[in-house]
């Protein structure tokens, strides 16, 4: 990867409990970017709206808010599941290259 490049990188969805998140965390880390991941003790800005950075956004990593782990607050699930989803609308502000994953 270009050493002058660094990407912004766009983390969606279930950060917490999402195994995949965790490993494309690690991955990256390997190849010394810059993800601005609190786990790693890096601050970080965090939103509940995408539409404030999808614009400046290089990268776009959506996951599914998982539903197995709100089993016994059904009602939580519901007020989240429908949070983070991209549609063509939003998908419109964002940088021509953005890449959605």
């Amino acid at each position: 990867m270009n050493a002058l490049y660094h990407p912004a990188i766009t983390l969606v969805g279930d950060l917490k409990n999402g195994r995949t998140v965790h490993s494309l965390v690690k991955l990256l880390s390997l190849y010394s970017i810059k993800l601005e991941a609190r786990k790693a003790g890096i601050t970080i800005y965090e939103t509940a709206n995408l539409k404030e950075v999808i614009g400046a956004s290089d990268v776009v990593y959506m996951t599914r808010v998982q539903q197995e782990r709100f089993a016994s607050v059904h009602a939580k699930y519901e007020a989240v599941k429908d949070a983070y989803i991209l549609d063509s609308t939003l998908l419109a502000r964002a940088k021509p290259k953005t890449i959605v994953g």
